[in-house]
């Protein structure tokens, strides 16, 4: 009989040292002792820790072990986000002192409570919010996709081979891009009058161009096909005689822009070599053009 007793009575003795925990309330109970174990330890301290709102903030851990002069009894408080020891009370109590150790606990702990700050500790331990998202960047146009311009041009050429000079006014409208833009344009040029068997004749032409424009940053090129109608008209004769011609040439030009106005040198040629005569006297008309250009930009719009 003494044999069947002896197993048991080995178990009994290390029962007291397994710890017991209430995960509900965040109450842990390691009693080697027995002296708190059976007061109901785990549902009041979870009651404390729930009126404080420290329910799932808080893991306390109760441990009674056996002291020299008694029982050594140990609250414990660590913060359950970091791990950090926030409260660690020890107390020495006697074997009849084991009813009343457990009110000595709960009042530790809710005195405890009552001056923890448990909103800050809260608020700390929140994750950052995520930074803003960036601003959208701003997106310049550096270039127009489409734009019209609208020109004034006044050029005053010295003509060739035969020396003279002509004054020509007209529009130029031009359509494309910042850097490439097909070009029109309409003018009437007035040329000097030449003396001529006994009289003078003038050339007057009115001209259509289309083309093509180059710019950079300051200057442009502009390249056209002109065409039209010359009229040559004589005076101070005894007949004066007027006559309509083809006219056709290419025309080049650089220009530079400075206070917004386009100003540069133009070079222009004629395949066409037509010929007046006067009472058995002939001369060639001009058929290459060297001279200065101004514009004068009046329009502009972006499509």
């Amino acid at each position: 009989m003494a044999q069947r007793l002896l197993p048991i009575a080995v178990i009994s003795l290390f029962l007291p040292l397994l710890a017991r925990a209430d995960e509900t309330t965040g109450v842990f109970l390691e009693s080697r002792t027995g002296c708190l174990d059976g007061q109901g330890i785990e549902e009041r301290l979870g009651a404390v820790l729930a009126r404080h709102g420290a329910a799932g903030h808080l893991s306390v851990t109760v441990a009674d072990a056996p002291a020299v002069s008694g029982i050594l009894v140990t609250l414990r408080a660590v913060w359950s986000p970091t791990g950090e020891v926030v409260i660690e009370r020890r107390f020495d109590l006697l074997q009849g002192d084991c009813p009343s150790g457990v009110d000595l606990v709960e009042v530790v702990l809710e005195r405890f409570l009552d001056e923890f700050p448990l909103e800050q500790k809260i608020e700390a331990a929140r994750p950052p919010p995520p930074p803003e998202p960036p601003p959208p960047e701003t997106i310049t146009v550096t270039r127009d996709v489409a734009a019209l311009a609208g020109s004034a041009m006044l050029s005053l050429d010295s003509r060739w081979p035969a020396p003279s000079a002509d004054l020509e006014m007209g529009a130029a409208l031009d359509v494309g891009s910042s850097s490439h833009r097909l070009v029109g344009s309409a003018a009437i040029r007035v040329g000097l009058p030449h003396a001529l068997g006994g009289g003078r004749y003038i050339e007057c032409l009115g001209l259509l161009g289309v083309g093509w424009r180059w710019a950079a940053r300051g200057w442009m090129l502009r390249l056209e096909v002109r065409s039209g109608g010359l009229l040559v008209a004589g005076f101070d004769y005894r007949d004066n005689y007027r006559r309509w011609l083809l006219w056709l040439e290419g025309q080049a030009c650089i220009l530079w822009e400075w206070k917004g106005i386009l100003l540069g040198p133009l070079v222009a040629v004629s395949p066409l070599w037509h010929e007046v005569e006067a009472t058995g006297e002939r001369r060639g008309l001009p058929w290459l053009r060297v001279g200065l250009v101004v514009g004068l930009p009046f329009w502009y719009e972006k499509f």
